[in-house]
Formats: C-alpha cells, sequence, structure tokens
C-alpha cells in the first residue's frame, strides 16, 4: 500500500531541532507536477475602485476577453479577476470590474506595476474527506485553489516563496483543509514575469477507512 512520510528540519546557531517523521499508509495517491507559465509585466493605468480599473501591457501578451486572471504587485494580490474587454491599440489595454467579485486586496494606487497571471486549470481529482496526508508546493510566488464539480471553491493556498510549503496529516491539531465536496480541479497562478513556477500536489488518500 502506498505511504507517505512527513519529516520537519529547523537549524540555527548550530542547533537543530527535527521531529519524529510522521508516516501514514493509505490505499491511493494523487500526484501532479505541472509547470505554471510566468505572468505578464504591465500597468495599473486606470483605477476606477477597489476592484476595478484598466492594466496596460505590451503587445502579444495573448490574454484574451472573459479570462480569469491573478493580478500581483509588491505588498500584495488580487485573485479571480475577470478580463471585461480589451482595447487600445494591439489590444494593449485590460479593462475590468469586480463582477464577479474578486478576492484578496484592493487594487493599489494608479501607476503601480503588476503581473497579471490567467490561470492554469490543473485535473486534479482529490476526496479531501479520504486525504491522511496532503502537501502543495510552488516554486515561485503564486496561488492555487482547489474547486469541486460544481465551480465551489474548496480551498485556496497561497505562497509567499519557493520556501512556502503547505501540509496536512490526519491526527495533527490543525483541520483538514480540503474537507466537503470531492474536488475535481485546481487553479494555479505565477506571480513572476520571467520564471515559470514548478507546482507540486501529493495527496495520500485512504478510500477505505
Amino acid at each position: 500500500m502506498p505511504t507517505g512520510t512527513l519529516a520537519f528540519v529547523m537549524s540555527i546557531g548550530g542547533m537543530a531541532i527535527k521531529n519524529n517523521p510522521i508516516t501514514k499508509t493509505a490505499d491511493g495517491t494523487v500526484t501532479r507536477e505541472v509547470s505554471i507559465p510566468p505572468g505578464k509585466a504591465g500597468s495599473l493605468t486606470t483605477r476606477t475602485g477597489d476592484g476595478a480599473g484598466v492594466i496596460t501591457l505590451a503587445a502579444g501578451h495573448g490574454i484574451a476577453a472573459l479570462a480569469v486572471v491573478d493580478i500581483y504587485w509588491t505588498g500584495g494580490a488580487r485573485y479571480g479577476v475577470t478580463i471585461d474587454s480589451l482595447g487600445g491599440v494591439s489590444d494593449i489595454e485590460l479593462t475590468f470590474d469586480d463582477t464577479p467579485t474578486a478576492s484578496g486586496d484592493v487594487l493599489p494606487t494608479k501607476n503601480t506595476a503588476v503581473v497579471v497571471s490567467p490561470r492554469v486549470t490543473v485535473n486534479v481529482p482529490i476526496d479531501g474527506d479520504a486525504v491522511e496526508m496532503f502537501g502543495v508546493h510552488s516554486t515561485q510566488r503564486g496561488q492555487v485553489t482547489f474547486f469541486s464539480a460544481a465551480e465551489a471553491a474548496i480551498a485556496q493556498f497561497k505562497f509567499a516563496a519557493a520556501e512556502n510549503v503547505e501540509s496536512w496529516y490526519s491526527g495533527s491539531a490543525a483541520a483538514n483543509p480540503l474537507t466537503g465536496d470531492p474536488i475535481t480541479y485546481a487553479e494555479a497562478s505565477n506571480a513572476s514575469p520571467t520564471v515559470a513556477a514548478m507546482l507540486t500536489i501529493l495527496s495520500l488518500e485512504d478510500s477505505t477507512p
């Protein structure tokens, strides 16, 4: 049967803290390793509200109207923004409002440099109620949101940088973040405008507890 192991090490001033590795055994696994392309660098050239405005990108950005994107800037991010229309020369102006309502921080001030990152869909069937051990990691700043078949968001994990790893195991003090309707897919984005992110998802599940 598949086995999962979780270990922790911290070292400061020549001294280390190590936990006894946590091991779980179950009857199934779900694993994904997906490259998330860089976002597109631009500027918030018009701000018409906390969640509305116009972002200007370079020509050839490849983002279409009605695309769902995440917007990143230094110190903040707004998630699940729908691009309403394209305008300007070569369609470099992306106009959006706050319908449907996005999440995250309110938009920064006008002319702030931003990165617009189209969401990448990852097929990842996870029954959160059956999970024994779970981990997710991105090599760049970004986020991943897990959804049910009904398109309801089950859980979101945000990555400040490559060292940020999110994990959970049954029996821990923390609540299981994946409980609810079974997950069928995830949407991920990358805050870097130049470097692709590697997203890794690991799930150990016991379908016959």
